[in-house]
Parts: C-alpha cells; sequence; structure tokens
C-alpha cells in the first residue's frame, strides 16, 4: 500500500467533521462508561459504548457466544476499536461522496433529427 492511499484512509476516517464528532462522541461515551463501571456495578452501565459501535459491534457478539462463553476484556475492546474506526471511515467516505458537487452525465444520447 503506498502512502497517498493511506493518507486518503486517515483523511477520510480522521478528517471531516462527521467521522471527528462520531469519534468524539464514542470516546466520550467509554470514558463515561469506564468510570461509572468504577463507582457502578450496574450491569447496564457499559450499554453506551455497546450503543456507539452497534452496527458493526453485533458482529462480535454474535461470534463471542459462539466461539466461548466469556472472552477477554482485551478482545472487547480491540473488537470495539476496530468497529468504531470502520464506522469512522464510512462516515468519511458518506460525507466526502455528499461534498462533492454533483457531475452532468458525459453520454447524452443520439442527437435529436428535426426533419
Amino acid at each position: 500500500m503506498n502512502t497517498q492511499r493511506l493518507r486518503s484512509l486517515l483523511r477520510l476516517t480522521f478528517g471531516n467533521r462527521a467521522s471527528q464528532l462520531y469519534l468524539a462522541l464514542v470516546t466520550a461515551a467509554a470514558i463515561a462508561t469506564e468510570l461509572l463501571l468504577d463507582i457502578t456495578l450496574s450491569p447496564f452501565s457499559g450499554l453506551w459504548v455497546i450503543i456507539a459501535a452497534f452496527p458493526t459491534f453485533l458482529v462480535y457478539v454474535v461470534a463471542d457466544g459462539a466461539i466461548w462463553a466469556e472472552g477477554p476484556d482485551w478482545l472487547f475492546w480491540l473488537v470495539w476499536t476496530l468497529s468504531v474506526l470502520f464506522q469512522a471511515f464510512l462516515l468519511g467516505c458518506l460525507a466526502s461522496r455528499a461534498s462533492r458537487p454533483a457531475r452532468p452525465s458525459e453520454w447524452r444520447g443520439p442527437a435529436p433529427r428535426w426533419f
């Protein structure tokens, strides 16, 4: 992978407002969850972290029950981080696609005949 392609991937993941806002909210949810887990032992205190990364994190939830009963904590945070980064990349792709002006079509079809 060349540096230009890597720079493009990093720019899509971290370089636009939509991805930055999403990553800030997810980081705030993770910090709040870690602080709440130290204070309370409620099983719902980690719910915001799972909701923040839900669509792609669902793969981990399904695989965790199928592979082993209780996965290690580092695996949870690794998969959570990868799913958050993947969703930030997808948000960056959508934001860059929405910010580009629409191009007119190159092919206009056959010319009309007026006789």
